[in-house]
């Protein structure tokens, strides 16, 4: 996953580095699962933290992804989608979240 914060964003005190830097481990092992029943899991470091369900709208051009809390409702514009590669794109960020694949 890349691209969580602003590249121009200027580190302002040494917690600063740190928290970067263990934010930075933590995406690492950062890991999504989309399986082919329409589900989905977020794991950190193999513990599932976030699962629910997902669909394709819009001829496969939007990704909606609805934790099992339902307490809200994630929107995507995928821009890119590789068998490497997921793109996308969301209104509240204007930076693209970009997702490598690895094989299972």
């Amino acid at each position: 996953m890349e691209n969580l914060l602003p590249a121009d964003q200027r580190f302002q005190s040494a917690q600063d580095s740190t928290n970067a830097i263990q934010l930075q481990n933590l995406v690492g092992s950062l890991s999504w699962t989309f399986n082919n029943d329409l589900k989905y899991e977020c794991a950190v470091s193999g513990r599932v933290v976030v699962s629910g369900t997902y669909e394709l709208m819009d001829k496969e051009k939007i990704l909606v992804c609805t934790p099992s809390t339902k307490n809200n409702i994630n929107r995507y514009i995928i821009n890119t989608l590789t068998e490497n590669d997921l793109v996308l794109k969301s209104n509240a960020n204007a930076t693209p979240l970009i997702l490598h694949f690895k094989p299972n």
